[in-house]
């Protein structure tokens, strides 16, 4: 039978020798897509950062039933394995109400265990004292995993326009970015809001641009956290006029001969052909009404038909991808009721061809 050392070490050899851990050489260490695990499992290179090499490891040490978590290191994750209670890491038998000493080991970069004489040396030379050597040689909270993965996936955003060549189709940038935010902005320490607060800019610009359905988030969760701060008014303010906005009546757009590119109406229900969504069609354009920018983002000219056809805004029932067209079916307004949940992001609006 194997020890939990043996088990840890044949663990990081199979994924190291399968290549589902680390980076190639060859590419981009801070690559925004490799801060996510799903692109990581589904690429054929499983390209990854250490925390979600790491994550990797974890979940499959956990399932052939080792105790391995994420490790607080600064810098660069590493994940601590810890002996089941009663036995060390090699199987053997402890006195009553001892613990044996967990290992380390970094799935990124080796399959071999890391000393932990090394992660203290480290640690000694960035003058880490001994309670923060403790934490950093602990296991890490989730909370703690996600918020290190936000500042990640920050920092290559921060780092896109140094590689303008790298190719970025799995990830929509925007959207990893003011998720990344919102994690930064909710899970930073209380205590320190000089924090939270250089990060606000950048939440409201692509809340206000891009995500104007969420204001009702911002004004349950961003708000509460700048009372008594100096942009507590502003936000109020910038919150009050887009409301005040929104309740302009639109222009209503009517349907005549004229546009008989305009096939689909308002009010019919779709389910996708490619992505099996459903949804419901709440409003159209003749041609894409939306900025260069997003366009380009999201690939409209690479389109049959590019940005020149008609574009329909949706609600849909669950979060997909957005970034292809595909053809569709569509049934009657009058079988709404059995979609379910509603769900609404302003910004969706494709050609349905």
């Amino acid at each position: 039978m194997s020890t939990p050392r043996e088990k840890a070490r044949t663990i990081a050899v199979y994924l190291k020798s399968n290549n589902l851990t680390g980076i190639q050489p060859d590419r981009e260490y801070h690559c925004i897509e490799h801060n996510f695990l799903g692109v990581a499992l589904n690429d054929p290179n499983h390209n990854s950062l250490p925390l979600v090499s790491a994550a990797i490891y974890c979940y499959v040490a956990q399932r052939l039933g080792l105790n391995a978590r994420p490790c607080g290191f600064p810098f660069h994750v590493h994940v601590i394995v810890k002996p089941p209670p009663g036995l060390d890491i090699n199987g053997n038998m402890l006195a009553p109400g001892v613990c044996g000493d967990p290992i380390y080991m970094d799935p990124f970069r080796s399959d071999r265990e890391t000393p932990v004489t090394n992660l203290q040396s480290q640690l000694n030379y960035l003058g880490a004292s001994t309670v923060e050597q403790s934490t950093f040689l602990g296991e890490s909270r989730t909370s703690e995993i996600v918020l290190r993965c936000s500042k990640n996936i920050l920092n290559s955003v921060q780092r896109m326009s140094q590689y303008p060549d790298v190719h970025l189709e799995p990830v929509d940038t925007v959207s990893a970015k003011y998720a990344a935010l919102w994690s930064t902005m909710l899970l930073s320490d209380p205590s320190r809001p000089a924090e939270f607060r250089h990060h606000l800019p950048w939440l409201m610009e692509l809340f206000a641009t891009e995500f104007p359905s969420d204001i009702y988030l911002v004004e349950q969760y961003v708000v509460p956290m700048f009372r008594g701060l100096l942009e507590y008014e502003h936000i109020l303010e910038s919150l009050h006029v887009m409301r005040a906005v929104d309740e302009i009546p639109k222009q209503v757009k009517r349907r005549y001969s004229g546009r008989c590119d305009v096939k689909y109406r308002i009010g019919q229900v779709f389910r996708h052909r490619r992505y099996n969504y459903i949804a419901i069609i709440t409003g159209w354009d003749t041609e894409c009404d939306a900025g260069e920018q997003w366009m380009r983002r999201m690939g409209i000219d690479r389109l049959q038909g590019g940005r020149h056809q008609s574009f329909y805004h949706v609600m849909y029932v669950h979060m997909c991808d957005w970034r292809c067209a595909a053809r569709l079916t569509h049934t009657q307004v009058s079988r709404i009721e059995a979609c379910g949940m509603w769900q609404r992001r302003i910004s969706s609006f494709w050609p349905l061809i």
